[in-house]
Protein backbone atom coordinates (compact mmCIF):
# COMPACT_ATOMS: atom_id res chain seq x y z
CA UNK A 1 0.00 0.00 0.00
CA UNK A 2 1.22 3.10 -0.40
CA UNK A 3 -0.21 6.31 1.24
CA UNK A 4 0.21 10.19 0.69
CA UNK A 5 -0.67 12.65 3.13
CA UNK A 6 0.56 16.41 3.03
CA UNK A 7 -0.84 19.06 5.88
CA UNK A 8 -0.49 22.65 6.24
CA UNK A 9 -0.49 24.06 9.02
CA UNK A 10 -1.10 28.42 10.15
CA UNK A 11 -1.62 29.52 13.32
CA UNK A 12 -1.39 33.61 13.93
CA UNK A 13 -1.39 34.61 18.14
CA UNK A 14 -1.91 37.98 18.81
CA UNK A 15 -2.16 39.67 22.40
CA UNK A 16 -2.53 42.74 23.59
CA UNK A 17 -2.07 44.13 27.17
CA UNK A 18 -2.61 47.41 28.71
CA UNK A 19 -1.77 48.79 31.88
CA UNK A 20 -2.46 51.60 33.85
CA UNK A 21 -1.43 53.31 36.99
CA UNK A 22 -2.01 56.67 38.78
CA UNK A 23 -0.75 57.26 41.76
CA UNK A 24 -1.35 60.62 43.87
CA UNK A 25 0.56 61.93 46.83
CA UNK A 26 0.44 64.21 49.16
CA UNK A 27 2.41 65.42 51.82
CA UNK A 28 2.55 68.35 54.25
CA UNK A 29 6.04 69.66 55.05
CA UNK A 30 6.27 73.19 56.57
CA UNK A 31 4.26 76.13 54.22
CA UNK A 32 2.11 74.87 51.89
CA UNK A 33 0.47 78.54 52.85
CA UNK A 34 3.52 80.20 52.78
CA UNK A 35 5.36 82.29 50.01
CA UNK A 36 2.15 83.91 49.08
CA UNK A 37 4.54 87.19 50.51
CA UNK A 38 1.59 88.23 52.38
CA UNK A 39 0.84 87.85 56.12
CA UNK A 40 -2.73 88.16 55.25
CA UNK A 41 -3.47 85.96 52.55
CA UNK A 42 -1.03 83.17 54.26
CA UNK A 43 -2.81 83.38 57.30
CA UNK A 44 -6.43 82.89 55.94
CA UNK A 45 -4.93 79.65 54.27
CA UNK A 46 -3.41 78.31 57.53
CA UNK A 47 -7.04 79.25 59.04
CA UNK A 48 -8.50 76.97 56.58
CA UNK A 49 -5.56 73.98 56.69
CA UNK A 50 -3.36 73.43 59.79
CA UNK A 51 -4.47 75.84 61.94
CA UNK A 52 -8.32 75.46 61.73
CA UNK A 53 -8.54 73.93 65.45
CA UNK A 54 -6.76 76.57 66.93
CA UNK A 55 -9.03 79.31 65.35
CA UNK A 56 -12.17 77.39 66.05
CA UNK A 57 -11.24 77.24 69.81
CA UNK A 58 -10.50 81.30 69.89
CA UNK A 59 -13.87 82.05 67.94
CA UNK A 60 -15.56 79.84 70.72
CA UNK A 61 -14.33 81.71 73.16
CA UNK A 62 -15.65 85.05 74.42
CA UNK A 63 -12.70 86.38 75.43
CA UNK A 64 -10.35 85.67 72.89
CA UNK A 65 -12.82 86.93 70.32
CA UNK A 66 -12.75 90.21 72.37
CA UNK A 67 -9.02 90.11 72.70
CA UNK A 68 -8.64 89.86 68.70
CA UNK A 69 -11.18 92.54 68.75
CA UNK A 70 -9.62 95.08 70.62
CA UNK A 71 -5.96 94.09 69.68
CA UNK A 72 -7.31 94.39 65.95
CA UNK A 73 -8.27 98.16 66.67
CA UNK A 74 -4.38 98.60 68.02
CA UNK A 75 -2.21 100.83 65.75
CA UNK A 76 0.59 98.94 64.25
CA UNK A 77 2.96 98.51 66.36
CA UNK A 78 1.35 99.66 69.23
CA UNK A 79 2.30 97.84 72.33
CA UNK A 80 0.83 99.31 75.09
CA UNK A 81 -2.76 99.10 73.07
CA UNK A 82 -2.06 95.48 72.86
CA UNK A 83 -1.32 95.44 76.60
CA UNK A 84 -3.96 96.83 77.35
CA UNK A 85 -6.39 94.58 75.85
CA UNK A 86 -4.46 91.71 77.29
CA UNK A 87 -5.17 92.78 80.25
CA UNK A 88 -8.86 93.37 79.91
CA UNK A 89 -9.18 89.92 78.48
CA UNK A 90 -6.68 87.96 80.02
CA UNK A 91 -8.21 84.41 79.75
CA UNK A 92 -8.15 84.74 75.88
CA UNK A 93 -4.82 85.50 75.21
CA UNK A 94 -3.29 81.93 75.30
CA UNK A 95 -5.97 80.63 72.95
CA UNK A 96 -5.20 83.27 70.78
CA UNK A 97 -1.62 82.86 71.20
CA UNK A 98 -1.63 79.52 70.52
CA UNK A 99 -3.42 80.25 67.53
CA UNK A 100 -1.16 83.38 66.67
CA UNK A 101 1.67 81.11 66.79
CA UNK A 102 0.01 78.30 64.64
CA UNK A 103 0.06 80.42 62.06
CA UNK A 104 3.10 82.95 61.94
CA UNK A 105 5.57 80.16 63.45
CA UNK A 106 4.22 76.63 61.79
CA UNK A 107 2.71 77.79 58.69
CA UNK A 108 3.82 81.39 57.50
CA UNK A 109 6.96 82.39 59.38
CA UNK A 110 7.93 83.96 55.87
CA UNK A 111 5.28 85.84 54.63
CA UNK A 112 4.19 86.66 58.48
CA UNK A 113 8.46 87.95 59.30
CA UNK A 114 8.36 85.22 62.09
CA UNK A 115 11.21 86.70 64.51
CA UNK A 116 12.93 84.47 67.04
CA UNK A 117 11.26 86.24 70.12
CA UNK A 118 7.70 84.99 69.04
CA UNK A 119 8.52 81.65 67.87
CA UNK A 120 11.60 81.17 69.94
Amino acid sequence: GEGEGEGEGEGEGEGEGEGEGEGEGEGEGEGECDGTGECISCEECAVADACSTQAAACEDDADCMSFVQCAGGCGQGDDTCVQDCAADYPDGVPIYLDFASCIVCDLCPNDCEATPEQCG
